[in-house]
């Protein structure tokens, strides 16, 4: 099983079909062409039976949860 975890940079394509608000921690997603995620399923926890052809992009990964400082 891979993850990743999420960065800005990363390029994921379908999230508008997918739910919001669901307070999931992992998107499911598969390789699309020329380096893009699309994006298959919102995962609060990572499956155990997770084909290999599936990967979880993480977002709660520091960079999201950095809060800048008070002025």
């Amino acid at each position: 099983m891979t993850i990743i975890p999420y960065t800005r940079s990363l390029t994921i394509r379908n999230l508008e079909s997918l739910p919001r608000g669901t307070g999931c921690r992992y998107l499911e997603v598969i390789d699309g062409l020329y380096g893009e995620y699309v994006a298959v399923a919102w995962r609060r926890s990572p499956p155990q039976d997770l084909p290999r052809t599936r990967k979880l992009i993480e977002f709660w990964s520091i960079e999201i949860c950095r809060v800048p400082p008070a002025n």
